[in-house]
């Protein structure tokens, strides 16, 4: 595509902006409803994150408008399996070995910490869950020394995980790590809960498709509002790069596939993950079988934010997983099949800060698909940077380019 001669603004910029056309802008419409609206706080993006962020800004006295592109958790908040999980990858013995027992404990703090606020919000609002653990598997006997040495670590600094020899439930993988107190829940219901109760004011189908820089804020401009703020959070994690072009580099969207069968008597009652988090499962109380994964066979076809379908390839690939570990399946039909997208960082962390050229937009994004089992405390602390300039700490977005995205 040509440019004319003399255009002042690069390519790239121009590229990095949501999809929005000028007949979706209805701000150059005076005839169609535009909202003008003023607050401390714009949060972007309704989903877990977004939604817990919102919620604690609020009660710290702040006013919140929350922008969302569809609807609150219609992306991969709604889309995924539910998991409240401490067990994350890389692994705590990993992250011991790259960075050290410090940094460990602190990435293991803010999943046990997002289970805690998690299980509040929970309890609070009504909704429904488990709290039976979790587990992970072996795949084959290489996992299965990894699992050894993930417990032993763990183990080794004062964490209760329980470690398996063999596969505890019989279904022909190699041992297995459990971890007490984790949860399994309904994640839409969930976060659309924790949004009603937010005290935000929350505006739908309005995706953002400019952000501009005030001396005194932050002007907003989605479809359906233009919203002048204080400080601006993006909370879009795999649609940040269709918001702005620093995170082009950093933030890749990925995305996961699920399907679920129709009901059998029960046989598990705790989710699991196995083959380094890629392959998950769990029954649901009425039967029904959840289990998603396959996408580290097909990466290049499953980069991209293609959510409105699934691939035959990776579903093919979890009905193979299914029919070679689950024989109490058999019969069985799919009844739903779905997808969702993540988005992926360089190191597996979500990123925490503060954009180069806009020291009032704020970002969390990035969860690598685990949204569910850190976004709460990390929305807990990118809340403590913007009231206070407390410091993320490990989540910081310093740690890939100290230069450009230093905390101030």
């Amino acid at each position: 595509m040509l440019l004319p001669t003399g255009f002042d603004q690069r390519w790239e910029d121009v590229a990095s902006m949501s999809s929005v056309s000028i007949w979706q802008d209805i701000s150059a419409w005076p005839e169609l409803e535009q909202r003008n609206l003023e607050c401390d706080v714009c949060v972007v993006g309704a989903g877990v994150v977004g939604s817990t962020l919102a919620t604690f800004l609020s009660r710290a006295g702040k006013s919140v408008v929350v922008l969302e592109a569809r609807d609150v958790a219609l992306g991969a908040s709604g889309r995924n399996a539910g998991f409240v999980a401490t067990l994350l990858e890389p692994t705590y013995h990993e992250q011991v070995e790259q960075f050290g027992i410090a940094h460990a404990r602190e990435v293991r703090e803010i999943s046990t910490q997002t289970r805690t606020i998690l299980k509040g919000f929970l309890d609070d609002y009504g909704v429904w869950y488990e709290q039976n653990g979790s587990m992970i598997f072996g795949i084959d006997e290489t996992e299965q020394q990894e699992l050894v040495d993930e417990a032993a670590a763990l183990q080794r600094d004062g964490y209760p995980v329980e470690l398996f020899d063999d596969d505890p439930t019989g279904h022909g993988f190699f041992g297995a790590i459990y971890e007490p107190g984790d949860l399994a829940t309904q994640p839409y219901w969930l976060v659309t809960q924790i949004m009603a109760n937010s005290g935000a004011t929350v505006i739908p189908n309005c995706s953002v498709w400019k952000l501009e820089q005030a001396a005194d804020g932050v002007v907003v401009h989605g479809q359906r509002a233009t919203v002048r703020a204080t400080q601006v959070c993006l909370c879009t994690n795999a649609y940040s790069p269709a918001i702005h072009p620093y995170f082009k580099a950093i933030v890749v969207p990925t995305r996961a596939q699920i399907l679920v069968t129709s009901p059998v008597p029960r046989f598990l009652d705790v989710p699991v993950s196995v083959e380094a988090g890629f392959q998950y499962f769990r029954q649901l109380p009425d039967g029904r079988f959840l289990v998603g994964g396959q996408r580290n066979r097909f990466v290049d076809e499953e980069v991209g934010y293609n959510d409105v379908e699934t691939s035959p390839g990776v579903q093919c690939e979890i009905e193979r997983f299914v029919a070679c570990h689950f024989p109490e399946l058999a019969g069985t039909t799919v009844e739903r099949r779905w997808s969702g997208i993540l988005g992926f960082t360089p190191d597996h962390l979500p990123l925490v800060g503060q954009l180069p050229d806009m020291p009032d937009v704020f970002f969390a994004v990035g969860f690598n698909g685990e949204g569910m089992g850190m976004g709460a405390a990390t929305a807990e602390r990118t809340a403590a940077l913007m009231l206070s300039r407390t410091h993320p700490g490990v989540l910081s977005a310093d740690r890939l380019a100290p230069a450009k995205t230093r905390v101030q």
